[in-house]
């Protein structure tokens, strides 16, 4: 598996600054935060085993790192983080903080999940009324089969559809 970030943000002293796009569940704190889908927070980026690249976060200036999952209903949705010059910027509060963030983006997350799957079952909904009605004109056989194959095959996002239809002389399809 692998996080791919999707967002981020940084002061504009920081503009400079590179993060991967990808990251693995293997290496450093933010693989660690996905796989055992707890929040962490390192004071000391030097001394802890979990960083990946400690010596790049010193010499950026980032000495101190936390993290949180993004679970949704237990499943994990991603990994929110910070990286920071000193643990002291995260405050008395900061990691109680950084969980309820990673709580309200999962549900920002399902909520996104709902309505999209919601509107894709509204589009089917009216796709099969639009191809019942124009059924329900249709007397050709031919013109039907092929406007159900061409309805069935949009509908579903398919790159093909076909209809068979038993040979009457036959039985056979």
């Amino acid at each position: 598996p692998r996080l791919v970030r999707r967002a981020g943000t940084r002061e504009p002293a920081s503009a400079r600054l590179t993060r991967p796009y990808e990251l693995t569940f293997d290496p450093g704190a933010t693989g660690w935060i996905a796989r055992q889908r707890e929040a962490v927070i390192i004071s000391d980026v030097a001394t802890d085993p979990r960083m990946h690249a400690p010596a790049w976060c010193i010499q950026q200036g980032l000495h101190a790192f936390a993290g949180a999952p993004v679970l949704e209903g237990g499943e994990l949705a991603g990994v929110l983080t910070l990286n920071m010059r000193d643990i002291d910027a995260l405050g008395e509060d900061g990691q109680t903080l950084l969980v309820s963030f990673a709580a309200q983006a999962a549900l920002a997350i399902r909520n996104a999940r709902l309505i999209s799957e919601a509107q894709k079952r509204r589009r089917e909904a009216e796709a099969l009324a639009a191809l019942g009605r124009r059924l329900a004109q249709t007397l050709d056989p031919e013109a039907m089969a092929q406007e159900l194959a061409d309805s069935l095959r949009a509908l579903l996002a398919t790159r093909t559809s076909g209809l068979y239809r038993l040979d009457p002389a036959t039985g056979d399809i």
